[in-house]
């Protein structure tokens, strides 16, 4: 079971594709699903299966201490990292730091492991900095391309045992039952930067 834990779609300021074009892409590179994870808001109301895939409900909340990724999750989006994690956990959400060791400003570095989330993202599609220190460090945790357009979808992904359900996913995060995939295609990561200017331009 594969699973891209980290997908933004054009509900997203920066995304291009739809849902449904991230799900093929998905297809096509061998997944079983993705999740939606579109930056401060939660585009699905719930998760689902769709065209025999997974589509799972996440968002990426934007924090002052930097970018956390949580799924299973309906309420308000708190802008302070360590209350985010409590009243996620609340609420039987789970949350993740993503690109947790990278270079820009919006990534948790020294709060990683502080704020006490459900787990970490071991890898990213795009952040190599933060994917080489989970490696040094020896750092287990979830996959996800942080696609902004289709073709990036699969750089990398999360690889669980076998789920029938999508509660079974939640509970192989919670256990830690998975395991972090990285392929990126550097080249999709320059077509995706290639489509940003091109819209800045516009």
């Amino acid at each position: 079971m594969r699973i891209d834990l980290h997908a933004h779609s054009a509900n997203s300021p920066d995304g291009f594709d739809t849902i449904d074009s991230l799900l093929a892409s998905a297809k096509k590179r061998g997944l079983n699903g993705i999740a939606a994870t579109d930056h401060n808001k939660i585009t699905l109301a719930h998760s689902e299966m769709r065209k025999g895939m997974f589509l799972l409900q996440g968002v990426e909340a934007g924090t002052k201490q930097g970018h956390m990724l949580v799924y299973n999750y309906s309420g308000k989006l708190h802008t302070d990292a360590f209350e985010l994690v409590e009243k996620v956990r609340d609420e039987n959400g789970i949350t993740v730091v993503a690109h947790p060791f990278g270079m820009r400003k919006d990534c948790l570095r020294e709060n990683t492991f502080r704020v006490k989330a459900d787990g970490i993202e071991r890898f990213n599609g795009r952040s190599l900095v933060s994917n080489l220190a989970c490696v040094l460090n020896r750092f287990a945790g979830v996959g996800g391309s942080d696609a902004h357009i289709k073709e990036e979808v699969g750089n990398a992904y999360t690889e669980f045992g076998d789920c029938e359900k999508i509660e079974d996913i939640w509970g192989c995060l919670r256990k830690g039952k998975f395991s972090a995939k990285w392929e990126t295609k550097v080249g999709t990561v320059a077509l995706a930067k290639w489509k940003k200017i091109k819209k800045m331009l516009k």
